[in-house]
């Protein structure tokens, strides 16, 4: 006689690939999904009444720098000094308390991303993550490796709110200093390609490493941009919100990347405030729906009421009015990240698909009305199966189906007949429940 599951989901709408079980039920035994189905559920230790809400995979965010006033690569803002405290404590400290509340909003597994520090202020922030990244105990979202933004841009035109202080040529030495440092839990570089031959022998080293190298903050040329997926480079970072070349006689890297479709994924903030909605939509359809959802979230996110702008580095970061999303007080309408999670950025997604489905130049982007099922299994690839799979953990995560992670989010999905919002009622880790 075989064991009853340690628990099931039951009752709720469950998001299987490709379509939506209502009245469904997810099984868990030893941190795996077991089984799926409709009806009555198996009996099981526990079960968990999941009626009225859907059953949805984990959302995997793969650009997050932090929240909590902790920037995870810095520190933690301390709002009565006015300043970051940089102790190693705070950073890791950061690392404990970060991806357990973005666990809180669906998040179940990330890339942890620097900012563009010095070159030993990143090397602490790869030591320290590196025991981070991995870990097998489940009170968070699971680190699945680090990421740097910085500091292999060239030109501070295209830094946007990066420190151009601390901008560095990339070589292949610098960036084994770096995979040394984080103890091979480094998943993640971008390298602006018109650094030129160095930018390519160190993305093709990285590919040496099982380094996913990105491209942005640049003013490459289409031909570099080429060049650099050619050499390796798979994902365009932030797409669509710049800071990136764009070049209608030559074309720059947001028109080759559009070109070279299939090959590289694209980032998308779903904030609505760093890319319009009708662009979302148009580069969907024109990237094929090869999206990645990112929060891109700062130390901002999340943070307590009263603090609504802080100094990092050069620039003074201040929240929008609906804590979305960071701008820069020093240089009017740029952005610096956002401040929301990926709970809020599905919702922002199912709105579009349900109530503003045209995007510029493509016009309509589906051939007919989308139901709220049709609308989901549509986005949740871009939230979780997607990163899954260009990160390589396809077969451990993305998806509920019978032997992955159970990873998985109770969701309550409300729509008011003019826009969708996205609420977190319960998260699981391997099966491990995060504690509200």
């Amino acid at each position: 006689m075989s064991l009853a599951p340690d628990f099931v989901l039951a009752g709720g709408n469950v998001a299987v690939p490709g379509r939506i079980i209502r009245g469904g039920w997810v099984s868990v035994r030893a941190g795996r999904i077991e089984a799926t189905g409709e009806g009555a559920p198996p009996a099981a230790v526990r079960t968990v009444d999941a009626r009225g809400r859907f059953v949805l995979p984990g959302f995997v965010d793969t650009h997050m720098h932090g929240g909590l006033l902790y920037q995870m690569s810095a520190g933690r803002y301390d709002p009565a000094r006015a300043a970051f405290d940089d102790a190693d404590a705070r950073i890791e400290e950061g690392f404990e308390r970060v991806p357990r509340a973005h666990a809180r909003h669906g998040t179940t597994s990330m890339l942890v991303t620097s900012g563009c520090q010095s070159r030993e202020a990143l090397l602490r922030f790869l030591r320290i993550g590196s025991r981070y990244a991995g870990r097998t105990e489940r009170t968070g979202a699971r680190v699945l490796g680090l990421d740097m933004e910085g500091p292999f841009v060239r030109n501070p035109a295209f830094a946007g709110a990066l420190d151009p202080s601390n901008l560095l040529e990339p070589t292949p030495a610098l960036l084994e200093a770096f995979a040394e440092a984080a103890g091979g839990q480094l998943r993640k570089i971008l390298v602006a390609p018109e650094w030129g031959a160095s930018a390519l022998s160190t993305i093709r080293r990285a590919r040496d490493f099982g380094i996913v190298c990105s491209v942005g903050h640049t003013g490459c040329t289409g031909d570099e941009f080429r060049s650099a997926v050619d050499a390796g480079a798979a994902v365009f970072v932030h797409f669509g919100n710049g800071p990136s070349s764009q070049d209608f006689k030559r074309g720059g890297a947001v028109d080759v990347c559009l070109e070279m479709r299939g090959r590289v994924a694209a980032e998308l903030i779903l904030d609505l405030h760093h890319v319009h909605p009708l662009w979302v939509n148009a580069f969907l359809v024109a990237l094929r729906f090869q999206v990645l959802a990112i929060t891109d979230a700062t130390f901002l996110a999340l943070a307590p009421d009263d603090v609504r702008e802080a100094k990092f580095g050069p620039y003074t970061r201040i929240l929008n009015e609906e804590r979305t999303t960071v701008f820069l007080k020093d240089k009017p309408g740029m952005l610096s990240g956002s401040a929301s999670t990926m709970d809020r950025m599905l919702g922002n997604l199912l709105t579009l698909f349900l109530y503003a489905p045209v995007g510029h130049v493509v016009g309509p982007i589906f051939d007919h009305p989308l139901s709220l099922d049709e609308a989901l299994v549509r986005a949740l690839p871009l939230f979780t199966e997607t990163p899954a799979r260009i990160y390589g953990q396809e077969k451990r995560l993305g998806r509920i189906e019978p032997g992955l992670l159970a990873d998985l989010v109770l969701a309550r999905i409300e729509d008011d007949g003019r826009r969708v919002s996205v609420g977190v009622d319960g998260v699981w880790v391997e099966g491990e429940p995060i504690p509200a």
